[in-house]
């Protein structure tokens, strides 16, 4: 697996706002401040193997060493901050940590892939994930996946 630690130098001095490649699917802009580029937040990042189902493509992204919103921002500017990942039709989100006074923090994002964010989180729960953040980039290939892509 390929590892990242910084985010691309176009986004890396200001505020910046992630305008998605497919808003008629649902997808929303996401917009950063200046802080979440900064490297005191950056934690590392491992791609995953891209798999193709039905002619969709999904590949994973995992920021690990994640315990603060500051690091959630970072982790999340940095991986849309790709080309690749950028020009996907879904960017689901889930995240899970403790932060340095021992309170928990969860929360996901479907991006417009009914009830993915949510599932994603789920998986995080049952395992007891903490301290980490998930992104998925799924790549519309033409055929509704409908429950399968659950599965």
């Amino acid at each position: 697996p390929a590892a990242a630690a910084a985010a691309p130098a176009s986004q890396n001095d200001a505020s910046f706002t992630f305008h998605p490649a497919c808003p008629q699917y649902g997808q929303r802009p996401v917009r950063f401040d200046s802080a979440s580029a900064e490297e005191k937040y950056a934690v590392p990042i491992v791609e995953g193997e891209p798999v193709v189902d039905r002619k969709s493509t999904f590949k994973a992204y995992l920021a690990t060493g994640v315990d603060s919103d500051e690091k959630v921002q970072w982790a999340r500017r940095n991986i849309l901050g790709r080309k690749n990942v950028a020009k996907a039709t879904h960017n689901m989100l889930a995240y899970r940590f403790v932060d340095a006074d021992g309170v928990s923090h969860a929360d996901n994002d479907d991006d417009g892939e009914d009830g993915a964010g949510a599932k994603m989180a789920y998986v995080l729960s049952v395992l007891n994930a903490d301290n980490c953040l998930v992104i998925v980039a799924r790549w519309y290939g033409g055929t509704k996946l409908g429950p399968d892509r659950f599965k």
